[in-house]
């Protein structure tokens, strides 16, 4: 049985966020009122001390919280990345038919990016 990434000839990682060691590097640039695991995960990416983020051809991220929304917008500038807006329920037509939208587009990001 294949997986996506398998499908895809890509694999997915999860950035690098575990540690505080990096915080203060995030807080040069995000609040410092956000979680820590927001800036950590921010912090690594910033001080390339993360090899998943550095060695990844794109990050996707989501935005289950407004923190997480302004830090994927931040990688951005460091990292092509595509920013899945997930809807806040999932009980009415419209968000899911939005979130179907917001995979399509991912598809097609993905596509042009690796040439599928």
């Amino acid at each position: 049985m294949l997986s996506y990434d398998d499908a895809a000839g890509a694999a997915s990682v999860a950035l690098c966020g575990t540690s505080d060691e990096v915080i203060p590097e995030g807080e040069k640039v995000l609040p410092a009122n956000l979680c820590p695991l927001i800036k950590s995960t921010y912090g690594f990416a910033y001080s390339q001390k993360c090899p998943f983020t550095y060695f990844s051809d794109m990050i996707i991220g989501e935005t289950t919280c407004d923190g997480k929304k302004k830090m994927y917008e931040l990688l951005g500038e460091l990292k092509r990345t595509h920013i899945l807006h997930l809807p806040q329920g999932r009980d009415r037509a419209y968000e899911r038919e939005g979130w179907y939208e917001e995979c399509r587009l991912l598809k097609e990001e993905l596509e042009g990016f690796y040439g599928g």
